[in-house]
Order: C-alpha cells, then sequence, then structure tokens
C-alpha cells in the first residue's frame, strides 16, 4: 500500500511541476512580445497570416458592379459569372439596362449552390441543364419563382408586373 501511495504521489508531483513549467513559460513569452512603446499591446510577427475566416463574399464584386450594374453580395462558389456562351450550366438573367444585351449569365458548376446578388429590373431567367429558384422583390413584396431546366421563364415586367430585382439565385438538382 505505501508502494502504491508513493507512485501516486510522484506522479501527481511530476503533473504540478508541468503545469507550473506551462503556465510561466507562456507568461515569459507573452512579457517578451509587448511592445515597449505601448505597454500592453502585443507585438505581431510580420510573417505570421491573419487568421481565414470565410465570409462567403464575392470576390471582385466592385469591378463586376463597374462593369455590369450588378451587385454581387455572397455565394458558396457554386455559381458563378459567366460569359453567355449558351454552355450547359449556364443561368441567364436578362434585366433592363444591365450588362451586354440587357443579360448577364452565371455557370452553376454544382447541383447545388446559391448566390446573393442584387439585379435590377429583371424580366426573365433562362437555365440550360440545372434548374434554379429565385428570389425577387418588386414594390415591397417577395416571390419565389422555381425556373425548371431549359426553360425561359418570365418575371416582373416580363409578365407585366412592376419592375423586379432578383436577390438571390439557387440551384436545385
Amino acid at each position: 500500500m505505501t508502494n502504491h501511495l508513493r507512485k501516486w504521489i510522484t506522479v501527481g508531483s511530476i503533473g504540478v511541476t508541468a503545469t507550473i513549467l506551462g503556465v510561466s513559460t507562456v507568461a515569459v513569452a507573452n512579457a517578451a512580445e509587448e511592445d515597449s512603446a505601448t505597454p500592453g499591446a502585443q507585438v505581431v510577427a510580420a510573417d505570421v497570416l491573419p487568421s481565414a475566416v470565410e465570409d462567403f463574399a464575392y470576390p471582385g464584386a466592385d469591378k463586376v458592379f463597374d462593369e455590369w450594374g450588378i451587385t454581387l453580395k455572397r455565394g458558396d462558389g457554386h455559381i458563378v459569372l459567366a460569359p453567355c456562351d449558351g454552355g450547359d450550366n449556364e443561368i441567364k438573367v436578362m434585366a433592363r439596362g444591365v450588362g451586354r444585351d440587357d443579360e448577364v449569365c452565371f455557370e452553376a458548376t454544382s447541383a447545388n449552390g446559391y448566390l446573393t446578388l442584387e439585379v435590377p429590373d429583371v424580366f426573365g431567367i433562362r437555365t440550360q441543364s440545372r434548374p434554379v429558384r429565385v428570389e425577387l422583390t418588386a414594390e415591397d413584396k417577395s416571390e419565389t419563382v422555381d425556373v425548371p431546366a431549359n426553360v425561359l421563364r418570365g418575371v416582373g415586367e416580363g409578365l407585366g408586373q412592376p419592375p423586379a430585382v432578383l436577390l438571390e439565385l439557387r440551384v436545385t438538382g
């Protein structure tokens, strides 16, 4: 019994010692990193990258707005701006005064995906091989429209209704 107790005391002492050494090492390291000009301020190494937190913001959105007149907000990367070339996964948005020839196109790179955006004065959505669900707003009323694959669907002014703003594209299959 005494031998067993001696082992527990030894293991416990080692654990306490390791904890004390670890805490004091961290405290010394933190103290060494403090900037002497600003007490309490931490010095950050120039070669340390900032943490990567994905906010799903659309890259190059400002340039797209300048060129196309549309606002790309957020997405999962599975719906991307693309040339209007009639590709298999094309989603064509027809809107007065937008892009070239009143149309802007996107490519669905997956069977599921979403993109939040603002495209004013939308009057039609055309899909190729992928069905989409679109969220629109007109005169403070929201509307969700499903557009099956290989279909041209009139929306907003295309149906004789008030001008609509496209708020979201969502690939559904």
